[in-house]
């Protein structure tokens, strides 16, 4: 049951003028279903048609209004996370799915390719309402998949743009692949929060270990933001670390830094490490703001062009800075003349 249902006619913002509240939603032909605390937003052309069940003013306008323009999609993920699992074929998605529902629902074979469709089930997990959606395995690049792969392919990525999550599994007894990689590309420019997994790591040696560890050390220096969790999907061995890599994750992709902070950060960044002269110009870093979040947006304004090494360290020291562990980040450069 909702705490706070919003309901409106339609109207602007800025048109609302009457605020009523209703314990009850009346909705015909049906009979009044009960939805906890209900909002009702009219404007000045609208009027209230149920006579049984007479409104009863709350709020005023102004702080409706307030309410309406900050709620933004920090928080209404609150009310429902979905979480993709990605990954190459027999990665172990589907055995992992199947143990954070604790349900069979998704098949599990050692034939490569056993999941075509997405699957999706919805749990209260930590204290989370989660859609998990297991996704078929990515075998290569789009343009090169035909018939029941390539439309496996389009769900797949229909899949990551509806999730605000995304777990990313690899096989620990596999070498990691390039197209292991270009999920996590894929996953990156979604603006997706993303935890890595790393499956099957109770059964190898301490040899495969210490080579796997060097071939994240290698392939991995892009990401290393993102958090890693070594799991057996098939066992559930150390399936309780996903929760706070979840949380992590999902609370620094709708991480908001305060804009004097931010300025405060910046200017003693520039301070001690200008920016390169360009063209035998400097520039010259006026401000910044964070323009959104999920993923986190930063937008600095710029006397002149900032190279892209300057910019890579701007969001390397963000990090330092304010933590987006799991998340990624935007770092966006706009020239502003003399005023």
């Amino acid at each position: 049951m909702a705490n706070k249902i919003l309901i409106t006619n339609g109207a602007k913002v800025s048109q609302v003028e009457q605020v009523y509240y209703s314990p009850v939603a009346v909705v015909p032909p049906f009979t009044q279903i009960p939805l906890g605390t209900l909002y009702c937003f009219l404007s000045k052309t609208s009027s209230w048609t149920d006579d049984e069940n007479p409104p009863v003013p709350t709020q005023d306008v102004r702080s409706l209004k307030n309410i309406l323009k900050n709620n933004d999609k920090k928080k209404l993920i609150k009310d429902g996370i979905k979480i993709c699992l990605l990954g190459g074929v027999n990665a172990g998605k589907s055995s992992l799915f199947n143990k954070l529902i604790k349900k069979e629902r998704a098949i599990v074979t050692k034939i490569p390719g056993t999941t075509r469709d997405l699957i999706e089930y919805s749990i209260y997990f930590n204290s989370l309402n989660i859609t998990f959606i297991d996704t078929a395995g990515i075998r290569r690049r789009a343009h090169q998949d035909s018939g029941t792969d390539y439309y496996a392919f389009l769900r797949t990525a229909s899949a990551i743009e509806r999730s605000e999550l995304a777990l990313v599994l690899f096989d620990s007894a596999s070498s990691l692949t390039e197209q292991d990689l270009r999920i996590l590309t894929q996953v990156e420019d979604a603006g997706k929060a993303l935890v890595i997994v790393m499956n099957k790591w109770d059964l190898l040696d301490e040899d495969r270990r210490a080579e796997l560890e060097k071939e994240l050390d290698r392939n991995l220096d892009r990401y290393p933001w993102a958090q890693t969790v070594n799991i057996s999907a098939l066992t559930g061995w150390h399936r309780d670390r996903l929760a706070p890599a979840i949380r992590t994750a999902l609370s620094s992709w709708e991480q908001r830094v305060p804009t004097s902070k931010l300025n405060a950060f910046l200017g003693s960044l520039v301070s001690a490490n200008p920016p390169p002269v360009r063209g035998g110009k400097q520039p010259k870093i006026k401000f910044a703001t964070q323009a959104g979040v999920c993923p986190p947006k930063f937008v600095i304004f710029a006397s002149d062009f900032l190279e892209q090494s300057y910019r890579k360290f701007i969001e390397r020291r963000l990090r330092e800075e304010f933590g987006f562990r799991g998340s990624p980040i935007e770092v966006v450069v706009k020239i502003k003349e003399r005023d």
